[in-house]
């Protein structure tokens, strides 16, 4: 799978992805304060093609030695599309089922 993307689209999409991971964590936990977001509080700078980006700990410990660059996210976007896919393949099939 090839994306046709440049960066900004690249980044938008993680960007969106950090805000709906905000949402779910404030769903499971209202009590804590709007301005609080431990998302945001663990993500770490990681350099990329010159910029810096940030990361979570996790994309970190599954790709410790990565050499980050746009490629690397593309593979990322990738895997993740291609769990999308599959997830939304074994919901038809068990509501076929």
């Amino acid at each position: 799978m090839i994306f046709r993307s440049d960066y900004d689209q690249i980044k938008a999409w993680f960007e969106r992805e950090r805000k709906r991971e905000v949402d779910r964590h404030r769903i499971a936990q209202p009590n804590l304060s709007r301005h609080v977001n431990p998302v945001v509080q663990t993500l770490r700078p990681v350099r990329c093609d010159g910029r810096t980006v940030r990361l979570r700990p996790w994309i970190l410990r599954v790709f410790p030695a990565q050499a980050w660059s746009d490629y690397s996210f593309q593979e990322i976007l990738s895997i993740n599309s291609l769990r999308l896919l599959k997830g939304l393949k074994a919901k038809e099939d068990s509501q076929q089922a």
